[in-house]
This record gives structure tokens, sequence and C-alpha cells, in this order.
């Protein structure tokens, strides 16, 4: 996973403290460390995955501002692997938001009524869609 700038520093910092932790042999079996947010929650996402990615040993989950991390065995981490497809689907379903429901006025192939919506449908169509063609012929699309 390649992270961007800013989430690569949080991701250093925190695989500090977790060096740390796991060299002190009287560690407990899980920890809270500081958490800072980042505006898109989309990115606290990704340096989790890349955590609990570089981390086999240790899980990864954020409680409040604060990240818990708890030694897990292989079998533990496997449940919890399973679990973590459904967080995958959340995402992607949040992500897509305004696209679902794009795909669903074209599957239903009604028309759409509005004042001036030309240009909106446009960029709708650009962006949710696919790509406008370079070049329109409008000679051959008006009846």
């Amino acid at each position: 996973i390649e992270l961007p700038n800013s989430a690569k520093i949080v991701f250093n910092d925190l695989s500090l403290h977790i060096s740390d932790w796991l060299l002190d042999a009287n560690s407990e079996t899980q920890i809270f460390l500081d958490f800072k947010l980042f505006l898109n929650s989309f990115l606290d996402y990704l340096v989790i995955r890349k955590l609990r990615f570089e981390y086999k040993t240790l899980w990864f989950e954020l409680i409040n501002d604060s990240l818990l991390v708890t030694k897990v065995s292989k079998q533990d981490r496997q449940v919890l692997e399973q679990n973590i497809l459904k967080e995958d689907e959340a995402i992607i379903n949040y992500l897509s938001g305004f696209s679902r429901i794009f795909q669903k006025l074209v599957a239903s192939r009604k028309p759409l009524i509005g004042n001036n919506m030309f240009s909106d449908l446009l960029m709708i169509y650009n962006h949710f869609h696919r790509p406008l063609p370079s070049t329109f012929n409008f000679s051959n699309f008006c009846l």
C-alpha cells in the first residue's frame, strides 16, 4: 500500500512507538497509542491497513482518538481478517456514494427533467460514468 506523505509520517511515528513497545520484555498484550485523525477518514483506514500488513502478530483498531494495538495469535488474526471483509465493503460503499446513485439513474432509463440541466448532466456523466468524447456532432444527435 503506497501512502501519501502525510500518512507516511504518521505511519513512521506509530511504527517507532510499536517497535519500542515490542522490545519491552514486560510489555502488556495491548497498548493504546495517540492517533491524530486525518480530515479524510480514508487516510486513517489506509494507515491502519498498512500497519496490519506490516505487523503480522498484531492487530490494530481505531477507537475514538486512539489506536488500540493488540498482540494476537495466528488463529485470532485469521478470524479478525475475515471480519475485515465487511469493513472493506463498507469503505467501498462509502467511497462509491454518488456513483451508485448515478448508475441507478442510468439503469432506470427514465428521462431527467430540470431547469438548465445540460451542463450539470455533462459534468455528472464525465465524473461518474465515463469520459466525455473530445468532439460531438449535434446534427447526428438532434431529431
